[in-house]
């Protein structure tokens, strides 16, 4: 067991989004025995490594749902969607006052609203986050790494539905019960643990991983070490190998604890 990857927001992070200061001590031990880790999520990549920087820059990072892959601060992969199909899922949207987007790109990410709150609640996976007043302001903002859509009404599963033609154009997971995240077929969190293992020589059993939702379904499926999240949805627990208590419950941190026999 030489690579543990970690979904953040309702796997790592707690509800209320807090990194419990154990992992960091947990990680910073198991670093001491060779082993490194991943932190996968949908959020930006400036955001999560001022979040895990203490972790070192030997640790992957793989943004936006693996469309940018990272070691510390270099960057190693990334994997653009198009201009047409990030404005077209944006144009979903409208007239669906629930539903907002955020697009995310190469160098800063973009919230259409105006509202304070929309940005507000944004900013917790963006850094370099700006506003546009609409959709036409996208343009000649490219390239594009992820369009997301933030349900208001937290009911992403259903709100899916809206952008399911979209699936022969692009990879469409619901990501949260608020999320729906769009990327291109090559960035999804499996693929950039494949490639990971492929660059450095890691196998199948030498992979630890954790998720809660669709969008760690890929992810979970390429290492031995699977495991779902116990307020994860069915498809994650149906997926994973092995089942972990909650997030509240820091279930990560326990697991890493038992597998590692530090506890």
């Amino acid at each position: 067991m030489k690579l543990v990857i970690s979904d953040v927001d309702g796997t790592l992070a707690k509800d209320d989004k807090s990194i419990p200061e154990e992992f960091f001590k947990i990680a910073h031990k198991l670093k001491g025995q060779g082993v490194r880790f991943g932190i996968a999520s949908g959020r930006q990549y400036a955001k999560l490594y001022s979040t895990f920087k203490d972790l070192g820059d030997d640790t992957f990072y793989l943004a936006e749902n693996g469309a940018l892959i990272y070691e510390g601060q270099k960057l190693l992969k990334s994997s653009c969607l198009s201009d047409e199909i990030a404005i077209k899922a944006c144009n979903k949207t409208l007239g669906h006052d629930h539903l907002k987007c955020y697009v995310a790109g190469l160098k800063a990410s973009y919230v259409i609203s105006n509202d304070p709150k929309i940005y507000k609640e944004v900013s917790l996976y963006c850094e370099n986050l700006l506003t546009l007043d609409n959709y036409e302001g996208l343009k000649d903002k490219g390239p594009f790494l992820k369009v997301a859509i933030l349900d208001l009404s937290h009911e992403a599963l259903k709100s899916y539905e809206l952008f399911k033609d979209l699936e022969a154009l692009a990879n469409v997971v619901v990501s949260g019960d608020r999320w729906i995240d769009v990327n291109s077929f090559d960035a999804t969190k499996g693929k950039a643990l494949a490639y990971i293992k492929e660059r450095y020589g890691y196998r199948y059993e030498d992979c630890v991983a954790f998720g809660d939702y669709g969008n760690d379904v890929a992810l979970l499926k390429e290492a031995y070490y699977s495991y779902a999240m116990d307020n994860g949805t069915k498809e994650v627990k149906n997926t994973a190998r092995f089942l972990c208590p909650s997030n509240n419950d820091e279930g990560v941190i326990k697991t890493l604890k038992k597998l590692y026999h530090l506890c």
